[in-house]
């Protein structure tokens, strides 16, 4: 069986930055391991629909029923490969419920669901989809007409800083800045008891964690978890664990499709 990994792409120039990454990972791993390389690449830079040639070839050339055939590239690209060729929905994680304490989060937080448009009464939470990847995500005015979903409402926090934690088979891998003041850095003790509470999780994934300034002083905070597909690298390019974690998240897929 071999490992494809589908990247996105304009010609054969990935059109993501994790997309370049994981081609530079797989180019490493066939240079240090030659013929022994598990992994090859592939560029595929048409829309993905059932009658597209994107999708012909998806199933004939790269023969998925015999290959692990991994996308890499927008949530968009990824989800819609996942359910066109392996019948597989993704779904964010976001707030963990193992996660969703005070200890790491800092701020109140509810879910609803409303089965038809709404309006928030209050003004200045945070609401965000949580049923979907990339749904409404802002802060509320009675003004606003909302959709029907599920929404997670949670409390204002003064973020100083974010940083995206890679964490694979339990072990923290990479800590990497992406917004704010980069010179505030996030306390790694509070990270390792999250990564040790969260056992109902991926082999794979990354924390999304801010320091912020809460009613009890300045903390750090988890936004939220990320399956490894899901989330920008910001610097993280290990190349022998970044192509173990797109891997094992794709075994996972495949896993929990297979005992449905």
């Amino acid at each position: 069986m071999k490992t494809i990994f589908l990247i996105e792409s304009k010609g054969t120039t990935p059109v993501h930055d994790f997309g370049f990454t994981i081609m530079e990972a797989v180019k490493y791993h066939q240079w240090y391991y030659g013929k022994d390389s598990p992994y090859s690449l592939h560029f595929i830079e048409n829309d993905m629909h059932p009658d597209s040639e994107a999708f012909a070839i998806a199933q004939v050339y790269l023969q998925p029923k015999t290959n692990k055939v991994i996308p890499v590239g927008s949530i968009e690209f990824t989800e819609k490969f996942m359910k066109l060729i392996y019948d597989v929905k993704l779904k964010p994680i976001n707030i963990p419920q193992q996660l969703g304490v005070h200890e790491f989060l800092k701020r109140n937080t509810s879910k609803v669901t409303m089965n038809e448009p709404w309006s928030f009464a209050g003004k200045g939470f945070f609401i965000k989809d949580i049923g979907m990847f990339k749904g409404y995500t802002d802060f509320s005015h009675p003004d606003s007409i909302i959709s029907k979903g599920t929404y997670l409402i949670s409390d204002p926090i003064d973020i100083i800083s974010e940083y995206r934690c890679f964490v694979y088979s339990g072990e923290l891998v990479g800590i990497h800045y992406y917004s704010g003041d980069f010179t505030v850095f996030p306390q790694v003790e509070t990270i390792q008891d999250m990564i040790e509470v969260y056992t109902d999780c991926p082999k794979a994934y990354s924390l999304d964690v801010a320091v912020a300034k809460t009613t009890d002083g300045l903390n750090t905070v988890l936004i939220e978890v990320h399956d490894i597909f899901s989330c920008g690298l910001y610097g993280f390019s290990d190349f022998n664990l970044l192509t173990k974690m797109y891997v094992s998240w794709y075994n996972e897929c495949i896993e929990k499709k297979v005992s449905e």
